[in-house]
């Protein structure tokens, strides 16, 4: 339905139409197919793209597994009884520990612990001691680090 002479007006918005106003001959309808074909085809390859680069962010995910952070029951942990934990430290190391103009100190402080639960009732004499946390260390409720190998100990039953 190509009509010679002054060319054939196509229905497409104005910006997929010829430079002549949407008239083209015989000749221009072909490069203008061939530009919406490579158009949609850059587009499809964008899609593409997008999608494959989804799934490489994603697929890993899938193979990580991240640490157990509740190991199971053994000689330390037991979900059928609390422990009970036992912080001895001098009273100038208390204060200083609490104080809080050192509530940033990463000094770790003398202490002795005892641990205590149905299986084992243990004393590991000098044992590091420091406030835990960041912004909770001006909280009134505190959270310490306790660093068995602070000064020349070993671990607790394997944990440190």
């Amino acid at each position: 339905m190509i009509k010679r002479g002054k060319g054939i007006k196509m229905n497409r918005p104005p910006s997929l139409s010829s430079p002549h106003g949407g008239k083209m001959s015989n000749g221009q309808k072909g490069v203008l197919s061939a530009c919406n074909d490579s158009k949609t085809f850059n587009l499809f390859q964008k899609n593409i793209l997008k999608f494959l680069f989804i799934i490489a962010l994603l697929l890993p995910s899938y193979f990580l597994q991240a640490q157990n952070i509740n190991p199971g029951t053994d000689t330390i942990y037991n979900n059928q009884e609390v422990a009970v934990i036992e912080i001895t430290m001098n009273a100038a190391d208390k204060t200083f520990l609490l104080a809080n103009e050192n509530a940033h100190s990463e000094e770790y402080l003398h202490a002795s612990v005892r641990f205590k639960n149905s299986l084992v009732d243990s004393l590991l004499p000098d044992v590091g001691i420091r406030l835990r946390g960041n912004t909770s260390r001006n909280h009134p409720k505190k959270s310490f680090k306790i660093k068995f190998k602070e000064f020349d100990g070993s671990k607790f039953f394997g944990y440190k």
